[in-house]
């Protein structure tokens, strides 16, 4: 059961089993698809969790309790290939709990479980983690989705739901968050068109929007409609020369270029106490043309 499916009058959602991701979102009515086929010569992957960690860790390590621990950028969960997966009435959920091969990189006992849910023309995408430890647990969690209906990344638009600074954080040539902002010239505040020079710098990555909704809008008057709900940091990103762009809602950053390195000290980190359950969620709706 490597890959699973569920679909309504309107969506057909797959999703594989390694990392819960996303693989296939396609409208029924003319079967166009929504979701970045994966190249390797491009960009491989479709639509990555992102857990416990988002984005990168400077020199990729952290410390905790005097120990010092190794992640990969975005953390493990996104090629975790020991996810249970079940299906139900109300969707899919996929489950990883923590093993010795967790703890050897982070040092946290958990449950994690991501779930699918299709409302008419929108999907769901329910996350929640269980601190199973004796102690606070630390992490981040967010999404990472490609979009993929145009030919070409000049062939999107961006548009906010609120008018909007256009202020981004500024990341150092390793990936790390430095003090310096630039500023997008948004059209009214609220939208701007993509080219081919948008991300040469890297992501977008907005500290706070106002925005509770991104919409990615295509030349052919496909949409989708990215509603951030509990996610307080958003990024959009495409790979140069990539035909697709992910709206990424993120509840955590990547370290600051001076950050210390003690996992405690992390900015933006979300707190667990020992115990308690969190519950975050997002959703898009797909409008196909």
């Amino acid at each position: 059961m490597d890959l699973l499916a569920i679909e309504n009058e309107f969506l057909k959602l797959e999703v594989k089993r390694v990392g819960a991701e996303i693989t296939q979102l396609t409208a029924k009515h003319n079967n166009q698809e929504f979701i970045w086929k994966g190249d390797k010569s491009i960009w491989a992957n479709h639509a990555p969790v992102l857990f416990p960690i988002v984005g990168g860790l400077k020199d990729n390590k952290y410390s905790f309790e005097g120990k010092t621990y190794e992640l990969p950028r975005h953390g493990f969960a996104r090629y975790n290939k020991d996810f249970t997966a079940s299906k139900n009435e109300s969707g899919l959920t996929f489950t990883l709990e923590s093993s010795e091969k967790t703890r050897q990189v982070y040092p946290f006992d958990f449950m994690f479980n991501i779930s699918f849910s299709l409302n008419e023309n929108e999907l769901i995408v329910s996350h929640e983690v269980i601190n199973k430890s004796d102690k606070e647990m630390l992490f981040s969690v967010g999404g990472h989705p490609a979009f993929c209906f145009e030919e070409k990344v000049s062939d999107y638009q961006v548009q906010f739901s609120e008018e909007e600074s256009g202020e981004i954080i500024d990341l150092n040539n390793s990936g790390m968050r430095t003090d310096n902002l630039s500023t997008l010239q948004l059209e009214n505040g609220q939208s701007i068109n993509l080219d081919d020079t948008s991300f040469n710098k890297d992501a977008w990555i907005f500290d706070s929007l106002r925005s509770k909704k991104v919409t990615l809008k295509g030349k052919s008057g496909s949409t989708v409609e990215m509603n951030n709900g509990d996610f307080k940091h958003f990024g959009i990103w495409s790979k140069p020369g990539a035909p697709f762009v992910c709206l990424e809602p993120w509840l955590g950053l990547a370290d600051h270029e001076n950050h210390d390195g003690k996992l405690e000290n992390k900015s933006h980190i979300l707190r667990l106490p020992k115990g308690e359950t969190f519950n975050a969620s997002f959703s898009f709706k797909i409008i196909s043309a």
